[in-house]
């Protein structure tokens, strides 16, 4: 049973009720938890794409937020458009496992998403950015205003070379251009890694944190 509260508030932050993203199934939409997933007003979502729970989709009356169809949003992302940025996801992506982050949230922000694309493992992209078909960025990847050549085919494309470009790794990635069958990998290595004792971090009888 629904709580009218729990919809006031909703409905108050520009949110679908519950009732109202329930019935996205009508038109297509899989959301397998309404109750736990938030979705804006006057977003575009394609058919027979499947929402898992705990997936916000976020637009203000200023932006456009767009999904295409059969996309796949595991629990933990977030699609947020707002203060007159624009947000377009192509069909077939998936975004997640693992929290994913897409936020075109300033005035300047136009980020493009193309077909069968995979952003997965904590990554987060913003700015103005192009991903083309098949790209991916994989693991806690700050991506802000890159541009990745699409590829032939999904992540699974025979040819390697003929593959969308590839972020993986961790850290910063700004301002970064790769062609189609571009690999741009950041990985640190414990092997590589300096050590010390702990009295380095924490004095002499001080507890570790």
């Amino acid at each position: 049973m629904v709580d009218l509260r729990h919809d006031a508030h909703r409905s108050s932050l520009g949110f679908l009720t519950v009732s109202q993203v329930n019935h996205l199934s009508d038109a297509g939409v899989r959301v397998l938890d309404p109750f736990s997933t938030l979705i804006s007003a006057g977003v575009e979502v394609g058919e027979e794409t499947v929402i898992y729970p705990g997936v916000v989709i976020q637009r203000d009356t200023e932006s456009t937020l767009t999904l295409g169809s059969r996309n796949v949003l595991f629990p933990g992302t977030l699609l947020l458009a707002e203060r007159g940025g624009s947000l377009v996801i192509g069909n077939d992506c998936e975004l997640g496992p693992g929290v994913v982050q897409v936020k075109a949230n300033r005035p300047e922000s136009e980020i493009r998403i193309g077909d069968g694309i995979r952003l997965l493992n904590g990554c987060e992209l913003t700015g103005r950015s192009v991903l083309g078909d098949g790209c991916q960025i994989i693991g806690p990847v700050l991506a802000q205003s890159v541009r990745l050549g699409g590829g032939l085919g999904g992540h699974a494309w025979p040819n390697p070379d003929e593959r969308g470009a590839l972020l993986k790794g961790a850290g910063l990635a700004r301002d970064i251009v790769l062609e189609r069958g571009d690999v741009a990998s950041c990985q640190s290595s414990f092997a590589d890694a300096n050590v010390v004792r702990q009295t380095s971090f924490h004095p002499a009888g001080a507890p570790s944190r």
